[in-house]
């Protein structure tokens, strides 16, 4: 199994995606900190959904429970 293939040469894309800025914002000072920024984000992002053929993370649906918490 292939995890990242770094062929420079590859042709890239250039994506426009809309975010709300405050959550931009707060992603960008903790990237940061991490020694990334926005876009090397986004390319780690897109390694992890190839590499588990996925996203990389578990998408739930919020039980009530969680909703009420999100509304308070």
């Amino acid at each position: 199994m292939e995890f990242l293939n770094l062929n420079l040469s590859r042709e890239f894309y250039l994506y426009y995606i809309r975010v709300d800025e405050v959550n931009y914002n707060l992603a960008k000072d903790i990237l940061a900190k991490l020694g990334l920024n926005y876009s090397q984000a986004i390319s780690v992002f897109n390694n992890m959904v190839v590499m588990n053929q996925g996203l990389p993370f578990d998408v739930k649906i919020p039980t009530k429970e969680t909703e009420k918490a999100l509304k308070m």
